[in-house]
């Protein structure tokens, strides 16, 4: 139970920080990945897409124009590695979750 706990409070820091970099805060969920060990590989010359090498050594992109599950992946791969599925689990779904809350609000004006 306290493992399930565990998973289920990191996929809700992921798709925290997955909403923050679809917010703008890109420089904070960049810093965040750093302090867990990311490397970051290239910065972009105008701001769009920043190459990142994962704690578990693989590289991921993130970019501006990246759609929030996109980014969800990207940051569950750089944290997770390949067994990110499986180590974030419900990350996913909460991304999703607030994705459609958030088009329900935008299509209500």
């Amino acid at each position: 139970m306290l493992f399930a706990a565990q998973k289920s409070n990191c996929s809700a820091r992921l798709a925290e920080m997955t909403w923050d970099w679809c917010d703008g805060r890109t420089g904070g969920v960049l810093t965040w990945l750093q302090r867990l060990g990311c490397r970051i590989l290239s910065r972009p010359e105008r701001g769009e897409t920043w190459m990142l090498e994962g704690i578990a050594g693989g590289n991921a992109a993130l970019s501006r124009g990246h759609d929030p599950a996109t980014i969800a992946q990207a940051l569950g791969f750089l944290c997770g590695g390949m067994l990110w599925p499986q180590a974030f689990p419900e990350l996913l779904p909460l991304v999703t979750k607030e994705w459609r809350r958030r088009s329900r609000v935008e299509a209500r004006g």
